[in-house]
């Protein structure tokens, strides 16, 4: 078997490299997404974080899936689907500077929780 990098054509083997790590990112942000649909989820549903920030979140994790299928599929240019990634990007600096600045909040225990752990 001979290698690609053996080739006596550098410049295609160049393109070929190119082509391939343009499409590892696009997975890369699909599967980016699809984590961050739950991590938003989790936030919005635990009440230890804004409810605002995991909601942007999750819908920053759906442009980051939908960016990926409208790159793939309508071959769309590269400033329209950075168009998806600002979402996420808000998403990203607030979870990060919330983490930093506030940390988590502690967990909501009701009342019929609080009775059932300590009696145990």
């Amino acid at each position: 078997m001979v290698s690609i990098l053996e080739s006596s054509d550098a410049a295609a083997t160049t393109q070929l490299l190119f082509n391939l790590s343009e499409s590892f990112w696009s997975v890369g942000a699909l599967f980016f997404g699809l984590w961050l649909i739950p991590m938003g989820w989790a936030a919005t549903t635990s009440g230890r974080f804004p409810t605002a920030l995991g909601w942007i979140l999750v819908f920053g994790g759906i442009g980051y899936v939908v960016s990926a299928f409208v790159e793939f599929v309508f071959d769309a240019p590269t400033s329209l689907v950075d168009v998806f990634a600002i979402p996420v990007t808000v998403g990203e600096v607030w979870m990060i500077g919330y983490l930093l600045l506030v940390g988590i909040r502690p967990a909501v225990v009701d009342s019929s929780h609080a009775d059932a752990l300590t009696a145990g």
